[in-house]
């Protein structure tokens, strides 16, 4: 119950950043199109049912990238690649590629998952 809880409350306070922050659109305007290829590896191999490709409504999307630990008992995870991802697009970069390890634990460990993604990007003349 605590576990499913503290999830909850995760997800509650990610909406909550991803409403207030600045829409993606109004940071970077020439941005057309997003897609990340989003892969998440555990001891360095490819955790396959983690792999997914996500689209990004550019038009009404928020300036923020946090994306939840794949693993269900990571509690205080996540990967939040904002920083990077905003880098690259205001240097207005078609492709890019990067990873984030995972700041969350499982028991008393730390979690230990990274995210590997690449980043697909169109912009407008």
């Amino acid at each position: 119950m605590r576990r499913w809880r503290n999830a909850e409350n995760a997800r509650t306070e990610r909406w909550k950043r991803e409403n207030e922050a600045q829409r993606l659109k109004a940071v970077v305007p020439a941005l057309g199109t997003l897609r990340f290829d989003l892969d998440e590896l555990h001891d360095g191999h490819s955790i396959g049912s983690s792999r997914c490709v996500r689209h990004i409504m550019v038009a009404t999307a928020a300036a923020l990238f946090e994306i939840p630990c794949g693993d269900t008992r990571c509690e205080q995870g996540g990967h939040d690649i904002t920083h990077e991802v905003l880098r690259e697009l205001n240097a207005a970069r078609e492709e890019f590629t990067g990873e984030d390890g995972c700041r969350g634990f499982v028991g008393d460990r730390g979690c230990g998952r990274v995210l590997k993604y690449i980043a697909h990007a169109k912009y407008t003349k």
